[in-house]
């Protein structure tokens, strides 16, 4: 520490630039606390007392952690650099840059494959991890420029105001931008004070020092407690916790297998099939009608209104009342929905898209897994795809194997779903036609349908305006008239008596439920929850609260159509609940979005983890439906065992090639 800063207490001084950069990074540090508290846990269920404390003890010291080296960083900078020019300049820029490529890739991946026009190298990726943490050092050089010229309360400002506006971006997402604004923020505003005079004493310096090393050091060295570090997890502005993952602290663990894998053996699952002759009449059809973003609870009787002929369909078929999707991603529902098989178990690479000005992104395209459709074309059934976007086509493999797959583009001049997708109402007149095509030829029809419109931005109902769920609401009422249009359709043409009509998702929806919104950045019922309407001849309405999955779709139509279910498919047939049976489920009810994977038990228990942080979560979704109290540190024995069997499943089913990283699990 400089002579300057070695005043008594009252004197006036300058602050250095390393104490400068220490009293940014603490105030910074504290307001980023004060805000978890306030606004970055919205949603997330209350903590006890201890935990609650230990949580914003871990909070404030990842974010001193960074803060301590920088400022550390600086101290050499003006002691061993500064009067070396480039030379130091160079190492400060070049120092930047490695850490931007660390911390941004994951991040920055989609972008940079957008502004390259989908090239596959790395170099677009790499320019802008190193171009993003280079603004750090730049701001820093314009900061120091523009105070001595002007004034420091401008910057200073600017550095609070990035702080708050942390909280309000990018939302439960994007961890290393978000330790990048953060690092940005505090960085300008420790320029801003640097040569400020102050009032102050040396002991007060040296315990600001002191105290910002102890807690970089404890949370370094120290495992985090799993119920704040999983309360954290909810944040937006977090820091390290959320990129170090937890076995920085505790190593890899091994653990045992667990009976609910040993259970589900391939073989098992294989006999699983209970066969549906006599449930069909000669040449069945069988539409499977998928909605995005549906969330589950529009089919409780207080949106009966609001979407009659959704809720008419309820009344008229089986409602399985506890179904779930295997993501909160469309991209990995649909391929597991198609293939049997969960995310893990396939090969995913990148793939450029032709929508809009271009882009890569994430598919199986190139795992050689069977879908379904393949199965019931060979097997001499009609299959057909109608798809709004591109994506949809069988070479990208998520719905393949169709016969007939029918891209409807968007119409020049009418609105699109985020203008590049055609919309409902483009494609429903071209199943309309080809159900009536098949009512005047036989043969058995399967016909898969994925609706787009209620998706984000929420711009095709009549609500423009209002609440994201105002305008959500108006785009399913587009769907309602779409399923009512329909069920008249089948009746008017006599397809009813020979139609088996699924309506489902692909996943829900969060509206603010444990701080999301939109879908896919956790595996919380709001987002994961699904419809499952099957309407069939013959059958009485009914509803079913036993737990399934959509991975259970392929084995059911498969079932429907008179076909076996493959070993390898990792879901089972529902048809034994259309004989009046109950099936024997055998296979584990699995869960899956990038870091995050999650398994629900038969009674009730459901397991989340995070294999970014380590945190671990367990509700009880039969006492607590909502998710609202972790009981992972409750019932610890519970907990632990549903978690070993957890790990003992992706330990048995990942796939693992060498050098192949599966970036939809990152």
């Amino acid at each position: 520490m400089s002579a300057e800063n070695t005043q008594s207490v009252g004197a006036r001084v300058a602050l250095s630039g390393p104490m400068a950069m220490l009293l940014a990074w603490w105030i910074a540090a504290v307001l980023n606390t004060l805000l978890l508290r306030f606004i970055g846990l919205e949603g997330v269920p209350g903590l006890a007392l201890r935990d609650s404390a230990l949580m914003h003890l871990y909070d404030l010291g990842q974010s001193m952690a960074p803060g301590v080296l920088i400022a550390g960083g600086v101290y050499g900078f003006e002691r061993y650099a500064r009067g070396r020019g480039r030379l130091g300049w160079t190492g400060v820029l070049l120092v930047a840059a490695g850490l931007g490529v660390v911390f941004l890739r994951d991040d920055l991946q989609g972008p940079a494959d957008r502004l390259s026009g989908g090239s596959e190298s790395l170099l677009p990726v790499l320019a802008l991890c190193c171009g993003m943490a280079l603004s750090v050092p730049i701001l820093v050089g314009l900061t120091r420029w523009f105070v001595q010229r002007w004034t420091r309360i401008i910057p200073l400002a600017g550095a609070l105001f990035a702080v708050v506006a942390n909280h309000l971006i990018l939302r439960a997402d994007y961890a290393g931008a978000h330790l990048l604004l953060g690092t940005a923020a505090a960085c300008v505003a420790g320029t801003a004070l640097a040569g400020a005079g102050v009032r102050r004493s040396r002991k007060l310096g040296r315990l600001g020092w002191i105290t910002a090393v102890i807690l970089a050091l404890y949370v370094s060295v120290c495992p985090p407690p799993n119920a704040g570090i999983a309360s954290l997890g909810h944040s937006w502005a977090r820091g390290i916790t959320s990129i170090l993952p937890r076995t920085f602290w505790e190593g890899e663990e091994e653990v045992p297998g667990a009976a609910v894998v040993d259970e589900g053996d391939d073989a098992k699952r294989k006999a699983i099939s209970s066969g549906a002759v006599g449930l069909l009449p000669k040449d069945p059809i069988i539409i499977y009608y998928s909605v995005d973003s549906l969330r589950a609870d529009l089919l409780h009787p207080r949106y009966a209104k609001r979407f009659p002929h959704i809720h008419a369909l309820k009344k008229s078929a089986v409602n399985f009342t506890q179904a779930r999707a295997p993501s909160t991603r469309t991209t990995m529902t649909l391929t597991t929905v198609m293939t049997g098989k969960y995310a893990a178990q396939l090969y995913w690479s990148s793939k450029f898209v032709p929508e809009g000005k271009g882009t890569r992104a994430i598919y199986a395209h190139k795992d050689p897994a069977k879908h379904f459709p393949e199965l019931l074309a060979a097997a001499g059934v009609d299959t057909v795809q109608y798809g709004q976007a591109v994506w949809l086509a069988n070479e990208f493999r998520l719905t393949a194997g169709f016969s007939e797959s029918v891209i409807v583009p968007p119409v020049e001049g009418k609105p699109s779903t985020k203008g590049k997708w055609s919309t409902g109402e483009d494609v429903i007149p071209r199943i309309f036609a080809r159900l009536r095509q098949a009512s005047k030829e036989g043969g058995p029809l399967f016909l898969f349908f994925h609706d787009l419109d209620p998706h984000s931005p929420f711009d095709l109902g009549r609500a423009k305006k209002g609440s994201i769920k105002r305008r959500y609401l108006s785009e399913v009422k587009l769907v309602d008239s779409r399923i009512g249009r329909l069920t008249r359709l089948l009746e008017q043409t006599g397809l009813a008596e020979r139609t088996v009509l699924i309506l489902t998702a692909d996943h829900g929806e969060g509206f603010g439920e444990h701080g999301t919104r939109f879908h896919g950045q956790h595996l919380y019922d709001e987002q994961l929850r699904v419809p499952l309407v099957i309407k069939m001849p013959n059958q009485a309405p009914r509803e079913i609260d036993d737990y399934v999955s959509l991975i259970d779709m392929g084995p059911t139509i498969l079932d429907l159509m008179g076909q076996p279910t493959p070993a390898d498919f990792l879901g089972q047939s529902l048809v034994p609940y259309f004989r009046g049976e109950v099936p024997t489920f055998t296979r584990p009810l699995i869960f899956e979005v990038r870091s995050k994977d999650a398994m629900l038990l038969p009674n009730g228990l459901k397991l989340i983890r995070d294999r970014k942080t380590g945190a671990k979560e367990m509700y009880n979704l039969k006492t607590d439906p909502r998710e609202s109290t972790n009981l992972f540190d409750v019932e610890k024995a519970d907990a632990e065992a549903g978690h070993r069997a957890l790990d003992a499943f992706f330990k048995r089913y990942t796939l693992r090639r060498k050098g192949y990283k599966n970036r939809m699990k990152r």
